[in-house]
């Protein structure tokens, strides 16, 4: 225990230790499938040791599983929907590290479904909903192309596009003989594409594209970590750094917060803790790897030498025995 702490002070922060568990999480696919085909989605392949379970779900009952494994799901689409239809997979990867430990990592996966029926439609209605492929990645240079889809299907509107500040993937435009959104990527970065129309009351009815720019010639991190707890007075701020391997890794990060009243990115992963309470800071690289830190925020730190250091060194520790699995 470290001197000076209650007892109950210092279990209470053990528990924001051991509630914590580091994921990862891949990038997004997206798929059209018409009404009664079906479609294989494959797990994705590891990069050490072999996947372990994969459990799927899709929360669309215009999508049933046709069958599941550890090694792909195949699914039907029994009736036309609109939008994206979203099919999770969640999969462990276990390996022997170099200790003779057997240690898990828990990845994510999102598939993106969209249908069609194959009737050409009347081709006069107004459009009421549009949905846009929900993110790509393209090198630097490269051109790419957004795909959209306007509901019901064979209705028409004038579709346009915005996007802020629209450095990174620029000089877009419309094609609508194709319905996509076309555009160069210029520069490393994190896009947020919003495609839409008006209708008939003049509101706007748009959907969103996540576009990462990504340099060619950077190495993929295969793993990150961040520290697992933070804690903060109210008012501080304090940058949060990720930790990727390999140590030669480069990457992209976009940040998120759960409880913004609590603490918040400001940019670059500098937290600010607005007011007491928790918040689980989530860090994303541009490949979907994700890890979280639970910032805890009080109105002043404990004035108790070697606090920090000892807080350090104990969420080091429970992070160690967090990736650790022994049979």
């Amino acid at each position: 225990m470290i001197p000076g702490m209650n007892r109950n002070t210092f279990c209470g922060i053990l528990v924001f230790f051991a509630a914590l568990v580091v994921s990862f999480s891949a990038r997004a696919a997206s798929y059209r499938v018409a009404v009664g085909e079906t479609l294989t989605l494959d797990v994705p392949s590891v990069s050490i040791g072999y996947v372990d379970k994969a459990i799927w779900a899709c929360a669309n009952p215009a999508v049933e599983f046709v069958s599941k494994s550890t090694v792909s799901a195949t699914v039907r689409v029994t009736a036309p929907f609109e939008g994206y239809a979203v099919v999770e997979l969640v999969y462990v990867e276990k390996y022997v590290d170099g200790r003779g430990f057997t240690r898990a990592n828990t990845y994510t996966e999102d598939f993106y479904v969209s249908c069609f029926t194959g009737s050409s439609g009347g081709g006069q209605a107004a459009a009421t909903s549009i949905s846009v492929e929900p993110e790509i990645e393209v090198a630097i240079g490269n051109t790419a192309e957004i795909g959209y889809e306007l509901y019901p299907e064979g209705s028409t509107a004038d579709v346009f596009v915005s996007l802020y500040p629209g450095t990174y993937f620029n000089s877009v435009s419309v094609n609508t003989r194709e319905n996509s959104i076309e555009g160069i990527a210029r520069s490393a970065g994190i896009e947020t594409v919003t495609v839409y129309f008006r209708d008939e009351n003049g509101d706007k009815v748009s959907s969103d594209c996540k576009v990462t720019v990504f340099d060619p010639t950077w190495v993929a991190p295969e793993s990150m970590s961040v520290k697992p707890v933070l804690l903060m007075a109210k008012g501080t701020r304090t940058r949060i750094l990720p930790v990727l391997s390999p140590r030669k890794a480069t990457t992209l990060y976009t940040w998120e917060s759960d409880n913004m009243s609590v603490a918040y990115d400001t940019g670059g992963g500098e937290i600010f803790a607005k007011d007491c309470g928790s918040a689980n800071i989530t860090v994303r690289t541009a490949n979907g790897l994700t890890a979280k830190c639970n910032v805890i925020v009080v109105d002043e730190l404990p004035d108790i030498p070697g606090f920090s250091s000892a807080l350090d060194r104990a969420a080091d520790m429970i992070s160690v025995t967090e990736t650790d699995v022994i049979r």
